[in-house]
């Protein structure tokens, strides 16, 4: 490479594991072949057997009712300038807090818990869930030339031809095209701004 270019790097710094994580080429990283292989199972464990099946449904159980999640207004700030952990609202929120998430360093603006890809979900009949706080794609020229309308024309495509259910939660704001990729929803869309003295209105 420093003969080719000039540049003087290490083979770990230029196409290491950590490199291609950031960059999108890897989804995720695994240690051994016994952690890889575990972590394909524990993927694929999440889907039915095949694109006919649907996967197994889960019955409400009427002797928890409905859950209240107080915690969601310490985490989610009334501050639209104040950043939060959106993974510590997914624990909350899930009834089940093992879930996955593929390709935890790419894109991290969005947090993609195992259906990475809504044609995906689509094919196995999985509902998509969207917890927006989303300020809308960034204008200007260098947004212009990174190619950011045909980035997002991408999951617009993929959202318009999923037929699957789909959810949409606002948990503080959601403007403009950012917005609209996530609100193609079949089911529903719901808004929540955070307030002291009015819980969230989902409870499982």
């Amino acid at each position: 490479m420093k003969e080719a270019t000039g540049e003087d790097i290490s083979k770990e710094d230029l196409g290491g594991p950590t490199v291609a994580l950031s960059s999108g080429v890897i989804h995720n990283y695994a240690e051994t072949d016994e952690s890889v292989l575990d972590a394909i199972r524990r993927y694929l464990s999440y889907f039915p057997s095949s694109a006919w099946s649907y996967p197994p449904t889960r019955l409400y159980d009427e002797d928890v009712g409905l859950r209240p999640t107080p915690e969601l207004l310490d985490i989610v700030s009334r501050g639209n300038r104040n950043t939060y952990d959106m993974r510590a609202v997914l624990d909350v929120v899930f009834d089940d807090t093992d879930w996955l998430e593929v390709q935890p360093t790419f894109g991290q603006a969005i947090i993609c818990a195992l259906a990475h890809f809504i044609t995906v979900a689509d094919s196995f009949h999985l509902p998509v869930v969207f917890l927006a706080d989303n300020p809308g794609m960034l204008p200007g020229s260098q947004s212009e030339r990174n190619g950011v309308l045909r980035s997002g024309a991408g999951m617009f495509a993929a959202q318009t031809a999923a037929t699957t259910l789909k959810l949409h939660v606002t948990l503080r704001k959601a403007f403009g095209f950012g917005s609209m990729v996530t609100c193609l929803c079949w089911v529903s869309t719901i808004r929540w701004r955070p307030s002291p003295t009015q819980a969230p209105p989902w409870g499982r």
